[in-house]
């Protein structure tokens, strides 16, 4: 398969190659004596190059303190493997840029590139912090065998590409099959004929089969593992979403990386921001994105949507067999269980912002109709992150929980408990006027304040206290959800102001935009 993959290469003559001013820095870099005032001489004659370096070490993708104004101090901030990266990745977007291929979708490619990139650079930070740079190049290297497939096979390969099955998730096999070799193997000899080491060479050559790569060299390893979970990551952000795409990636990202579900979605979820910034340093169009919260919505729903389809058709031949009823009570189920997963906060077990929303909304309309109060409480945990920061996230995590089954224990059953933010929990109380908010406010502060939290067995014992502000619909007077949550939010912060463990109920909304006043009864 190798040798047909060199054939590929070598008979095409439409591919990027490396320019003489990259090749240059590489063989500096690799120059024990050459030192990085030689490197910013070379860069500097290429005026192109000068200029993107001096945009991307003044971006907030590096963030640094100050603003750099020459290829010297340039190249000195950024460290001698950050202009390796972005002497290579900016030669190779300006050669694939102004090449045509004929069965690739240039744009998809490059959207699907700087994504991978980015994701590889975020995974190393956590995984192996010194190879960031390293896993950035292999992200965006690692498709390019799909230019030299494109320019081998033409038509018959981007056939394949729009075919309404295909997918980036197990399409190396597919390759082989049509086409005796597959852009895993083709790209990496691609970039072995550049003559970069095998550091970049044996993870891009993995990027599909991270189970594959082996060695005696452990940061090989752990780099290919890193560049396998990004290639799940694009296909998630870039792909055909589904939920089979998001657990493989979800599944790789705490096998190779160490990410639980939580960190992993807190890591990438403005992955989009971070691609964007450098698809705009490689002067590159992207798309706008969603987070990796709505991604996963989507997939949810669309797997819903498969679910009840498959519902309807088993209960049209529940009487045709026992199985069938048996299958028809494992498809309720697991509806059942996508629909408390998509409203419910997966650390807490109480339900979600987006539940919320919608809860607000249909009782605020209620009470209208019907001249009923209603009141919030907006209850923040005080001096979390001090908690995180001395104690651990960990033990920051269970310390949530607990409050939120303290804060159940205190709920009717009419009422709706939700984790809004990261410390702060808002609960809907119905028919209950602004005296009423202000006494269950008072019992739900006593009640945290007295309880001695843990952090896990054998752990000493804690004590946390919340601030909490109440806001209330007067029967009398409409008002919009996000304007009471507004409000009682605000009187949360009034109440942290006036020292914490304490309840406030502001007369009126405090910012200076605000256009309601005495909301509240």
């Amino acid at each position: 398969m190798k040798e047909k993959a060199q054939k590929v290469v070598a008979g095409c003559h439409n591919l990027p190659t490396v320019p003489a001013l990259a090749l240059e820095v590489l063989r500096l870099s690799r120059d024990d004596e050459a030192d990085l005032r030689q490197i910013a001489k070379v860069i500097e004659h290429d005026v192109a190059l000068s200029g993107r370096l001096l945009k991307v070490v003044n971006s907030s993708f590096y963030g640094l303190q100050r603003k750099v104004s020459t290829i010297s101090q340039a190249v000195i901030m950024l460290g001698l493997a950050s202009v390796k990266t972005l002497a290579l990745g900016f030669s190779l977007a300006d050669g694939i840029s102004s090449k045509t291929c004929t069965g690739v979708d240039l744009p998809f490619f490059w959207r699907r590139s700087v994504y991978f990139a980015v994701a590889a650079r975020k995974f190393a930070e956590r995984k192996i912090p010194i190879l960031c740079e390293e896993a950035f190049v292999a992200g965006l290297l690692a498709d390019v065998g799909t230019l030299a497939m494109g320019e081998a096979f033409g038509e018959a390969y981007r056939a394949f590409c729009l075919s309404p099955d295909h997918m980036h998730i197990g399409v190396v096999e597919k390759e082989r099959e049509a086409f005796g070799t597959d852009h895993q193997e083709v790209a990496r000899c691609m970039i072995e004929s550049w003559h970069l080491p095998e550091l970049l060479t044996i993870p891009v050559g993995h990027h599909h089969e991270a189970e594959g790569c082996s060695g005696g060299d452990h940061m090989i390893v752990d780099l290919a593992g890193v560049v396998f979970a990004a290639n799940l990551c694009a296909e998630t952000f870039c792909g055909r979403r589904s939920m089979d795409s998001v657990k493989l990636f979800e599944e790789a990202a705490e096998k190779q990386v160490g990410l639980d579900k939580a960190a992993l979605g807190e890591l990438v979820e403005n992955l989009g921001g971070d691609a964007g910034e450098v698809a705009a340093l490689l002067e590159i169009e992207l798309p706008d994105s969603i987070g990796y919260g709505e991604i996963v919505q989507q997939a949810n729903e669309q797997l819903t949507r498969l679910t009840l389809e498959s519902q309807r058709q088993a209960q049209e031949m529940e009487q045709e067999s026992r199985e069938t009823k048996s299958r028809v009570h494992e498809l309720e189920e697991a509806n059942r269980l996508l629909a408390q997963n998509a409203n419910c906060d997966p650390l807490t077990g109480v339900y979600n912002r987006r539940f919320l929303e919608g809860f607000l909304e249909r009782e605020i309309a209620r009470a209208q109709r019907f001249k009923r109060p209603l009141s919030i409480l907006f209850i923040d945990v005080d001096h979390f992150k001090r908690i995180n920061d001395t104690c651990g996230h960990q033990v920051g995590d269970v310390v949530l929980q607990q409050i939120a089954q303290l804060l159940k224990a205190a709920t009717r059953e009419v009422d709706c408990l939700c984790r809004y933010g990261g410390e702060e929990f808002v609960l809907s109380l119905l028919e209950t006027d602004l005296l009423g908010g202000k006494q269950v406010a008072e019992k739900v502060r006593r009640l945290v304040a007295a309880w001695k939290f843990k952090g896990g067995a054998g752990d000493d014992e804690m004590h946390v206290t919340v601030s909490i502000g109440v806001a209330t619909m007067s029967p009398n007077r409409s008002i919009d959800k996000d304007v009471l949550i507004q409000m009682a939010d605000e009187s949360a912060y009034a109440a942290k102001s006036e020292g914490r463990n304490c309840v406030c109920a502001l007369r009126k909304r405090v910012t200076p935009h605000s256009c309601v006043s005495d909301a509240l009864s």
